[in-house]
């Protein structure tokens, strides 16, 4: 597990207490019968049980053992008529081996569930008490103190993933500051809830760099404070534990970047100020100055396709790992928005573009920063996002759905490509070549995910035809236009297409349920193709000024046709229980822009 959350992988409440383990073995006493010699070796006990061994003065006394019968004995030293001494208990529920005082559990001992729960350390009166070790198996396992059956005091706690909790425990619980470790090398140390770092600390991660902030559950809080190896200093917003957002960083030879990051690198608008007081004003993306003008839209070159592609060969493990492990588990009794985001032809950065804005938007109206995940085709984000391919889709749906309560949280899923009359979302990028993605496809990899709740939006042409494949009783499908319509707006020079941009851009960024923002898409998007369809027309009757009556009534008719064709009329399908209930839910988490 990553540093940006904590959970077990066993309940620690499974255990039960040794007393009732032990119910059998309660201190044990048992006089000879009047008269019965010192040297007999047998007797039979009054619960039942049949000792063999010495007695003394009638007594148990010296190495015996006693049987009980159903496979439970216990054999080892008595004192008096109790089990004493060094000792061994066998019962179907439990095996034991150490010391026993007075019939009861107390000293070293070691014992052993079925179930592969095992014991080791200090017992008081048939209960854990006192230093000991106590292994769930799976490699989960308690060391530190102990008292009546549970963890008392200053231990540590080792999880089969290599987690690693040093604290003070009650119950199972750390209750004080203490030290969290990660197999990957990372380390924290400050206060914790519930075994997730909350508060004031530092983590010090496996690349040295030393991070110090607020944690809130699992996360640093921006702004926080990175200090690196090489004595470079970044202060601003951070993300999974890296520099994102707005941040300086000062770097070692004094220089001082103001401007965008993300995943821990520059990315996006900045200033660079050197000591010198000279200054580079300009775009970064992934640590790479790209110039002083443009989005960080790299050109569309054939070198710029060239090195995209060999990256892809090498990098697609990597950058889809990054993006599973920022993901935060859901949260008990808080009901969550997570989303999926493809943006399908690369050959087109609109819909970068898009995907861009509408991650940035749904993580400040509905807080999914840390719930989404990006699948990306484009030339200026091959370094940075994996690409969207029917395999990375169906790998991201599997992975949301392990951090998601399936059956109780949403999933937003947002596709933006071309689409084909035969209803496959175009998947690829230049130079390229990708399978795409057939409506059917897709509605399996959203039924296989088991996630119960989605609402599902397709911007494309003809991205009708994917509702009768995605269409559920708590499925909620919004298309860009009908299943034989062309959608618009996909130039490459181009923010958003229409659909995108009146659904996102000026809908949802104000609107306070999904019903509002698509009727307001619905007419925005009715309109900007009406105003078009009026420029065309004057174009064709002045075209059709200078042409003879025949080839005018063609060139008339012909566009008569178009307009029909041309005119995508947004869907949605949803049942009104599903919609009120999902609406209801986006009020309710909806936070205002600032």
């Amino acid at each position: 597990m990553t540093s940006s959350g904590f959970k077990t992988s066993r309940s620690p409440f499974l255990i039960v207490t040794l007393a009732l383990w032990l119910a059998s073995a309660a201190p044990l006493h048992a006089a000879g019968a009047p008269g019965t010699p010192a040297t007999a070796t047998t007797i039979d006990l009054p619960d039942g049980g049949r000792y063999r061994g010495p007695l003394r003065h009638g007594k148990l006394h010296g190495q015996g053992r006693i049987d009980w019968g159903k496979g439970r004995w216990y054999q080892g030293g008595f004192v008096n008529g109790f089990m004493h001494g060094q000792g061994r208990i066998v019962d179907p529920a439990y095996r034991y081996e150490g010391q026993m005082k007075r019939g009861a559990m107390n000293g070293h001992g070691k014992l052993k569930r079925p179930d592969g729960v095992v014991y080791q350390g200090q017992f008081v009166d048939n209960r854990m008490q006192g230093r000991g070790k106590l292994s769930f198996g799976e490699g989960t396992l308690f060391e530190g103190q102990f008292k009546n059956d549970q963890p008392s005091g200053q231990g540590r706690m080792t999880y089969a993933n290599g987690m690693a909790i040093e604290s003070v425990f009650e119950g199972y619980q750390p209750t004080g500051p203490g030290v969290v470790t990660w197999k990957s090398g990372d380390r924290y140390e400050g206060p914790l809830m519930g075994g997730t770092p909350h508060g004031d600390g530092v983590l010090t991660r496996a690349d040295k760099a030393v991070i110090r902030g607020k944690f809130s559950y699992g996360s640093v809080e921006s702004p926080a404070r990175i200090e690196f190896a090489d004595g470079a200093v970044y202060i601003g917003e951070v993300e999974g534990n890296r520099a994102h957002g707005k941040g300086e960083l000062r770097r070692a030879n004094g220089e001082l970047l103001k401007g965008r990051f993300a995943a821990g690198e520059p990315d996006g608008q900045g200033v660079l100020m050197r000591d010198d007081g000279t200054q580079q004003a300009g775009y970064w993306r992934a640590g790479k100055y790209l110039g002083e003008a443009g989005d960080g839209t790299l050109d569309d070159t054939r070198e710029v396709a060239a090195r995209n592609n060999e990256l892809t060969l090498y990098n697609q493990h990597a950058l889809l790992q990054r993006q599973f492990e920022q993901l935060k588990a859901s949260e008990p009794g808080v009901p969550r928005l997570y989303t999926l985001y493809v943006a399908g032809d690369g050959r087109q950065e609109v819909f970068r573009r898009e995907v861009t804005f509408v991650d940035e938007l749904m993580a400040r109206r509905f807080d999914t920063r840390g719930r989404s995940v990006s699948l990306v085709n484009s030339r200026s984000s091959a370094e940075r996002l994996p690409l969207a391919t029917a395999h990375s889709i169906e790998l991201a749906l599997a992975a949301l759905a392990g951090k998601m309560d399936r059956e109780r949280d949403l999933l937003f899923v947002y596709l933006t490509s071309h689409g084909s009359s035969t209803h496959e979302l175009s998947l690829g990028a230049k130079g390229l070549m990708l399978p795409d993605l057939p409506a059917a496809r897709l509605g399996e990899l959203l039924k296989a995910s088991g996630i119960r709740n989605q609402v599902v939006v397709v911007s494309a042409c003809y991205a009708g035809g994917f509702i009768p494949a995605l269409q559920g009783e708590r499925t909620w499908v919004i298309a860009s236009a009908q299943a034989d319509r062309r959608s618009f707006g996909c130039a490459d020079d181009n923010d958003f297409t229409y659909f995108g941009r009146a659904l996102f851009k000026e809908s949802l960024s104000e609107a306070v349920t999904l019903t509002d923002a698509f009727q307001r898409a619905q007419k925005l998007v009715q309109e900007w193709e009406a105003r078009d369809a009026a420029t065309r027309a004057k174009q064709a009757e002045a075209a059709a000024a200078q042409a003879k009556p025949e080839a005018a009534k063609a060139m008339a008719a012909k566009l008569a046709e178009a307009e029909k064709a041309e005119r995508s009329e947004p869907q949605s399908v949803v049942s009104p229980a599903f919609q009120a209930e999902v609406d209801a839910w986006l009020r309710g988490l909806a936070q205002r822009p600032n």
